[in-house]
C-alpha cells in the first residue's frame, strides 16, 4: 500500500480505493486478525495529503469504524433496474452517430 500511496504524490493525484470493503472484518474472529493491519491502513489513509475515495457495498456495516477515523459517508443507492435501463439507452443515443449508415 505504500507503493501506491506514493504513487498517488508523484502523479498528484487522489486516490481511489474500489471494493475497499473487502479488506474489513467479515466477523469478529476476522476482525481479531485483521484489527491491526486496518487501524494502520486508515491511520496512513487519514495521514495522506490528497484526497481519497473509499468504495464498497458493506460500508455501513463499519461506517462508525471509518467515521472515527475521521472519514465521511456518502451513500450512494443503486437506481432501479427500469432507470438504469432507460438512462444507458439514452446515453448510447446520443454516443451512436447515425449519419452516413
Amino acid at each position: 500500500m505504500t507503493l501506491v500511496l506514493r504513487e498517488s504524490l508523484l502523479q498528484d493525484s487522489a486516490l481511489y480505493l474500489e471494493n475497499f470493503d473487502a479488506l474489513l472484518a467479515n466477523n469478529e474472529t476476522e476482525a481479531k486478525e485483521t484489527e491491526i493491519p486496518v487501524k494502520n491502513l486508515l491511520q496512513d489513509l487519514r495521514n495522506f495529503p490528497k484526497d481519497v475515495f473509499l468504495a464498497g457495498r458493506r460500508f455501513s456495516e463499519r461506517r462508525e469504524d471509518l467515521i472515527n477515523n475521521g472519514f465521511l459517508s456518502f451513500p450512494f443507492p443503486r437506481p432501479p433496474y427500469l432507470l438504469r435501463k432507460n438512462y444507458g439507452k439514452l446515453a448510447w443515443r446520443k454516443t451512436v452517430s447515425w449519419q452516413g449508415i
